[in-house]
């Protein structure tokens, strides 16, 4: 009599869901790749900031998760050099986005994401490639014309935003005055 095979033991733990990426590009290296979103909020050095989980509760028989307005304000200030692109006619297919985008010639990393069927949000890692695109109000993308605003927490796709890049010249100011760490002239940013 054959003994039949046993049944395989349950694992002890769920397998974990399969993780979203997201796209980052890297004009340092020319080349675009897969980086993991959970990987997005690690550091890369050890930190000294706690760590917390925010736990959901449920709204309506809905899983609702309610984050205050201080940890709004902290998970925006970590991006602190972020555009949203807006197409007014349709959104070319994301993939020619990231094509057209690589043409651009970033000195440093960037990140791009869909926010709707309209906007995509680019984050930089460099202040002067954030500079660069926000200095000009239309970009074409992949043969589209894509307008460019400046991204805060509070961003509303129906609302157009009225925050527009101004450059001041003082051509004459004498060098002492240019003090990054301690300015005489603060300007808002």
């Amino acid at each position: 009599m054959e003994e039949a095979a046993p049944h395989p033991k349950p694992p002890d733990k769920p397998a974990a869901p399969p993780t979203a990426a997201i796209h980052v590009a890297s004009s340092t290296t020319s080349r675009a790749w897969n980086k993991y979103f959970s990987s997005l909020f690690t550091s890369p050095t050890p930190s000294n900031q706690p760590f917390f989980i925010i736990k959901p509760t449920t709204f309506m028989g809905e899983p609702f998760i309610k984050f205050s307005r201080a940890d709004i304000l902290e998970f925006s200030s970590k991006s602190p050099y972020a555009l949203v692109g807006k197409f007014s006619r349709s959104k070319p297919p994301m993939n020619k986005v990231r094509s057209s985008l690589a043409t651009f010639d970033f000195k440093g990393h960037y990140q791009v994401g869909l926010l709707d069927y309209k906007h995509i949000i680019i984050e930089f890692g460099l202040e002067e490639d954030y500079v660069r695109l926000f200095s000009k109000s239309i970009w074409v993308v992949a043969g589209s014309p894509m307008r460019i605003f400046k991204w805060s927490y509070d961003f509303d796709p129906r609302v157009e935003q009225p925050v527009v890049p101004i450059w001041i010249a003082l051509p004459l100011l004498p060098y002492v005055f240019f003090n990054k760490k301690k300015p005489y002239f603060p300007l808002p940013t």
